[in-house]
């Protein structure tokens, strides 16, 4: 410096050493020294930006980067990092309006045309995300979220072979991103591969990586997966880490009762009201809980305290109808569950109790046949399949009914 101490690129190559020598402060005080000198060097500009926007100085950084661009309005760079500040604002529209001038200066430039994929994505514009991302070729896989973006764009366009792989690829060179692994195992759950989508999520927190959607959406994978013991697991954790979200909570409650954690599900479920009174489901599963104690009252206690709508409702109706047949009202109870039945002909749980309430009454005919209906919707309901099949091996008059429902629902879920 004392051999050219009025020359602004002195001043410049200070900043770099200072830099390599970690001396930050002192960089930046080069930086502001060579900008004294030269206010218009545009070297300096960009690199003074850099400071401002580790400091989360915003405006300032486009302030700086807008002197940088004045001065050369050509420079790809300059026009490329106040796009990514303001991307990082969320003003998409300038952000892309640089991004296009820096592409008509180099067409080709692997960072203009990936942030244009971004500003495409963020736009929902799917089809020409992908154009632009295929332009990138060899070079996508060595962005640090280029397969990411393009597994994001694939899935968009339903092209769901190609998303696993770009995702599978994101994940295999990035195993700690939450992001790629929770893109994976949406991606495996949507083609009915819940396994696979546990798997991915389970190699994910075995890392180590608290991540509260990757153990919520690990929950929902062990649920479609029929795990309800490892989805309760699943949901605790998140809950663990981000404590008194009532849908999660509702989950967690849900899992627990599956698995006949009556207290746990209470607990949950009671956590889920505290922090939305209006939670979908919270109040009934402490109705069905109840009911699973044989706590009739309390259970009709819950159903009470449910409003009009909600009490009309078919979940809260077939736990009517099943209170009914506890208490020996079949008549009642039969009432109820043909009400549900003509409201939501598709109702599972309200042919099943239909069911139980024609066995009562002797009518082995009706029950197998509505047990043959939540087969055909449920073919692996473990009651349907589990009556028909006693009914089968029993060798009494109804075997072969039995058996031939059984039979039906193998063909067609094979």
């Amino acid at each position: 410096m004392a051999v050219a101490p009025g020359l602004a690129e002195a001043h410049i190559v200070l900043a770099a050493v200072r830099v390599q020598a970690g001396d930050r402060a002192g960089a930046e005080a080069a930086l502001d020294a060579a900008l004294r000198i030269e206010p218009d060097n545009v070297a300096a500009l960009l690199r003074k930006t850099t400071f401002l926007v580790e400091r989360g100085e915003l405006p300032a950084a486009v302030e700086v980067t807008s002197r940088a661009i004045a001065a050369q309005p050509g420079n790809v760079l300059a026009r490329l990092q106040r796009a990514e500040i303001r991307l990082r604002q969320g003003d998409n529209a300038a952000a892309r309006a640089d991004v296009e001038a820096a592409l008509r200066t180099a067409p080709g430039h692997a960072g203009a045309n990936y942030m244009l994929a971004v500003l495409q994505v963020r736009a929902q514009e799917w089809r020409q995300a992908e154009e632009t991302l295929n332009r990138l070729g060899a070079v996508l896989p060595n962005t640090p979220e280029g397969l990411l973006l393009m597994a994001t764009v694939k899935q968009q366009l339903n092209q769901t072979a190609q998303a696993i792989d770009a995702a599978q690829r994101h994940v295999a060179r990035r195993p700690e991103d939450p992001r790629g692994a929770r893109l994976l195992a949406a991606l495996e759950l949507q083609a009915n591969r819940p396994r696979n989508a546990a798997e991915v999520l389970n190699n994910l927190v075995r890392r180590g990586v608290q991540d509260v959607e990757a153990y919520d959406l690990l929950g929902r994978a062990q649920i479609a997966a029929g795990r309800p013991r490892e989805a309760a697991e699943a949901f605790a954790r998140a809950d663990a880490l981000a404590p008194g979200d009532a849908t999660r909570l509702a989950r967690l409650a849900a899992s627990r009762l599956s698995i006949g954690d009556f207290a746990g599900m209470a607990e949950a479920a009671q956590g889920a009201l505290r922090a939305n009174p209006a939670v979908p489901g919270a109040r009934l599963m402490l109705a069905m809980g109840e009911i699973a104690q044989g706590n009739v009252a309390a259970a009709e206690a819950e159903l009470g305290r449910l409003d009009d709508a909600q009490r009309q409702g078919e979940a809260a109706q077939v736990l009517r109808g099943m209170i009914q047949f506890i208490r020996y009202e079949p008549d009642a109870a039969r009432a109820t569950f043909e009400g549900v039945l003509r409201a939501n002909p598709d109702s599972v749980p309200a042919r099943l109790g239909l069911a139980r309430v024609a066995t009562s009454q002797g009518r082995a005919e009706e029950a197998e046949r509505l047990l043959g209906e939540v087969l055909q919707r449920d073919p692996g309901n473990a009651e349907a399949l589990g009556r028909l099949a006693a009914t089968a091996l029993a060798g009494g008059p109804r075997a072969a009914a039995g058996l031939a429902l059984l039979e039906q629902a193998q063909a067609a879920n094979p």
